[in-house]
């Protein structure tokens, strides 16, 4: 990572939960420090380890070990029966992603691969902005932590726009908070729903299949 880099005493407390750089840090860059304490628990399960090394003003390396398991011989088949049974439950046509994490942004579009349209963008202004001019989505999944506008404000002025009133786009908060504190503001903003970072690929494809089939546009575009 060549950003802003951390100090030693940054590193001593970087893997504590809600641990960033500086108190700026979640303004100008999002997130809410968890990110590397949950890589440091997944390791710690897999028996696996990280180390890192970092200068202030020049960056960061990580160094991630673990052993990985062997996949299975037919594995791979058991995958594709698994996608088309996927692919014949959903009839959401369009998704927008709000997330300023690249990992995440790949997950999603991952577990969602059998929908025809995914667009991605990395800031709540940017959602904004795409839900005004683009053709209806189906289906919001909007982080509540980003940079330049956050998901709750995006939330507030998607619902004021024609293509999101409700009952015309479902929007699903994803945070890594999950507190009752934080499913309520998401309800106040205009949420339908949250999901909690780290999400389980059930979890997420049981929200999408939530999305009232009658506001899809495969459905609204038939006849």
């Amino acid at each position: 990572d060549t950003g802003i880099g951390m100090s030693e005493q940054v590193m001593a407390r970087l893997f504590n939960p809600f641990s960033q750089g500086d108190s700026s840090t979640s303004r100008r860059f999002g997130g809410t420090g968890l990110g590397l304490s949950i890589v440091k628990k997944i390791l710690d399960a897999m028996g696996g380890s990280i180390r890192m090394h970092s200068l202030e003003g020049v960056g960061s390396t990580f160094e991630v070990s673990f052993t990985a398991p062997v996949v299975p011989t037919g594995a791979d088949h058991l995958n594709e029966t698994t996608d088309k049974k996927e692919e014949g439950r959903h009839t959401v046509q369009r998704v927008l992603v709000a997330e300023d994490n690249i990992v995440i942004q790949k997950l999603v579009r991952q577990i969602l691969r059998h929908v025809p349209v995914v667009d991605v963008v990395d800031n709540g202004a940017e959602a904004v902005r795409l839900v005004k001019i683009s053709e209806p989505y189906d289906l919001l999944l909007c982080d509540l932590n980003m940079p330049v506008m956050d998901g709750l404000e995006a939330t507030k002025q998607i619902r004021e726009t024609v293509n999101g009133e409700k009952g015309r786009l479902r929007i699903i908060g994803l945070t890594a908070n999950a507190f009752n504190s934080d499913r309520e503001a998401c309800l106040k903003a205009g949420m339908d729903d949250y999901l909690s970072k780290p999400f389980r690929k059930s979890a997420l494809l049981e929200a999408v299949e939530r999305v009232p089939a009658v506001y899809c546009s495969s459905e609204s575009s038939v006849g």
